[in-house]
């Protein structure tokens, strides 16, 4: 039953909304302010760390004040009443730079409230197996009431509504940071590809998602850059989604906030962070370290047969070492006593104890890890290492 409250619990956060402000700051005079606005995505709502949502990943490659306004929960009408809010005017007239990321909630919470409402107070937290058995029924009966005339209607007016609240929210903002460059998000589907019980949930937003995107596509000319997210969110992976274990989160998991960041990064000229590159042939293999199998979150990886990445973040905390990375996320630098190892983020060249190298591969971020190439630590360190092919193990030997 654990699993299923904790569906119903995600689905009442998901409907309430969080109003309140940070007090703002003036920025520093010699540093770009970044505003973000926008609902729970941009608040980075669901992650361990807010300080790794996208928000905070493109502050930190502006070397930007950052300034988060995002409310969870929050739908467009409900923005637009907060523009009228005067420390909210405030910080866009501070602006730099701003991305806006606002609407899903526009659909998510009537399509929330429906289920709710089909299911009844009493299957809301079934409690036993009969309970269980009725909300099932219920679910069952849920496609014809999502498909039912009046449903289709309600969600038809939430868009129409959205068109008009988007068209002033933009030209507010606009108007108040009139030289600030905007970024504007488009809607993903977070369902994609999504049944439950045999409701089509995925099937059933696809009606609606895409009406929003032409409506951000077709107002562009107000004055901002869009960001495509709803691409490459067609792939599983990027939400907190899985149906098989009754998560029905729609919100980015980390993958999916280093996407968005990515993305908006891009749009503004940013360099990215280069992942591994998905033409090279990529194995997962064990790691033994001084004699003991090592189970990492990020497992090493062996490249084209030829090259060994592994988890830096992770091979530092068992060996002492400290890893300091730049604010901006370019440099890094991994360091035990007087022993260090410095390089630049998508670079082989680095410099070991103060000898220029150059590695076998870049060093890189895959998702929230630190790779870098196994060499790189044991030279730095002190060390050895072979791949044993036979048992798909790196076997590696560093001082301590």
């Amino acid at each position: 039953m654990k699993q299923v409250q904790t569906l119903f619990l995600v689905i009442i956060l998901l409907c309430g909304g969080l109003f309140s402000y940070v007090t703002l700051t003036r920025a520093e005079e010699d540093k770009k302010v970044y505003v973000a606005l926008g609902d729970s995505i941009a608040y980075g709502y669901g992650l361990s760390d807010t300080d790794m949502g996208f928000v905070a990943q493109v502050g930190a490659a502006l070397e930007a004040t950052v300034i988060n306004l995002s409310v969870n929960g929050m739908n467009s009408t409900e923005f637009l009443v907060a523009l009228q809010n005067e420390e909210v005017q405030t910080a866009i007239q501070q602006a730099d730079i701003l991305t806006l990321s606002i609407g899903s909630n526009d659909l998510l919470r009537p399509f929330t409230e429906m289920i709710m409402t089909a299911l009844g107070p009493s299957l809301q937290n079934p409690s036993s197996l009969n309970e269980l058995s009725q909300m099932i029924q219920k679910f069952s009966e849920l496609t014809e009431i999502l498909n039912d005339a009046e449903t289709v209607a309600v969600f038809q007016a939430q868009i129409a509504q959205f068109e008009k609240n988007w068209v002033q929210l933009i030209s507010k903002i606009k108007q108040l940071a009139p030289k600030a460059q905007l970024v504007v998000n488009n809607f993903y589907n977070p369902f994609v590809h999504t049944s439950f019980i045999g409701v089509p949930f995925g099937a059933y937003t696809e009606k609606y998602i895409p009406q929003l995107n032409a409506i951000v596509q077709k107002h562009q000319s107000l004055g901002y850059l869009i960001v495509d997210v709803y691409t490459p969110f067609q792939q599983v992976g990027l939400t907190n989604v899985d149906a098989a274990k009754f998560s029905f989160d729609p919100h980015p998991n980390q993958k999916g906030h280093n996407m968005i960041a990515d993305l908006v990064k891009q749009a503004l000229g940013l360099s990215v962070m280069p992942s591994i590159d998905p033409d090279d042939s990529i194995k997962k293999i064990k790691t033994v370290l001084n004699g003991k199998t090592r189970i990492f979150e990020q497992k090493s990886l062996r490249i084209n047969d030829q090259y060994n990445y592994v988890s830096a973040d992770e091979f530092a905390e068992i060996i002492g070492a400290k890893i300091i990375i730049s604010k901006n996320l370019q440099t890094v630098v991994i360091t035990k006593g007087t022993e260090k190892l410095e390089g630049k983020i998508g670079e082989k060249r680095a410099k070991i104890n103060g000898n220029t190298v150059t590695l076998s591969m870049p060093i890189k971020f895959q998702d929230t890890h630190l790779l870098v190439p196994i060499e790189g630590l044991t030279k730095t360190f002190g060390g050895s290492y072979k791949y044993d092919q036979q048992t798909n193990t790196l076997k590696v030997r560093i001082e301590l």
